[in-house]
């Protein structure tokens, strides 16, 4: 495995991506969404994580994250997909859950649900420059998908935020280099 995509430094600010696996379009519905949401609060409020921006599409989830001094990022990520994972495949077996299908999609031979590519593709961030090209992508990419015509339309995205539209869900903290 190469070296080239991996958080050498812990208390940096990264660009992270966090795909389903098979790219299945699971966060169709606002109550996915929203457990998404649930767990990026649960790992502000407890695992240190200061969030910069995000956007939850249908199949991944892009953000800027970083966090407090003496905890760890890796954590975090490894918390936070593990809890969403076990989450959605808790919510995807309900009776009235008409979307099963996706379960059979996501499971591997040996029976178990793969729900997260292993990947996170963290680029580090080291400047402002680099940061906002970072945003004004995550913030594209429903207008480039078609959801929305303008960034700040989109409701599960830090967009609203960063445009002054005070739409947020969850609390954002913005970056800044000295």
């Amino acid at each position: 495995m190469s070296n080239r995509y991996r958080i050498k430094h812990q208390d940096g600010v990264y660009f992270l991506t966090m795909t389903v696996h098979k790219w299945v379009d699971v966060f169709t519905r606002p109550k996915y969404k929203n457990t998404v949401l649930e767990s990026f609060k649960y790992c502000q409020q407890n695992l240190g994580l200061k969030l910069h921006a995000y956007v939850i599409m249908t199949n991944h989830i892009h953000l800027i994250a970083s966090v407090k001094s003496g905890t760890n990022l890796s954590s975090f990520i490894n918390s936070f997909k593990s809890h969403v994972a076990k989450q959605l495949i808790k919510e995807l077996r309900n009776k009235k859950e008409s979307r099963k299908w996706i379960l059979d999609i996501l499971k591997k031979e040996d029976g178990s649900i793969q729900f997260w590519k292993k990947s996170n593709h963290p680029i580090i961030l080291y400047s402002d420059k680099v940061a906002n090209q970072k945003i004004q992508y995550i913030h594209m990419n429903p207008v480039k998908a078609g959801i929305v015509d303008f960034s700040y339309q989109y409701k599960y995205s830090s967009a609203p935020f960063y445009e002054k539209r005070n739409c947020e869900l969850i609390q954002l903290e913005p970056i800044f280099w000295k």
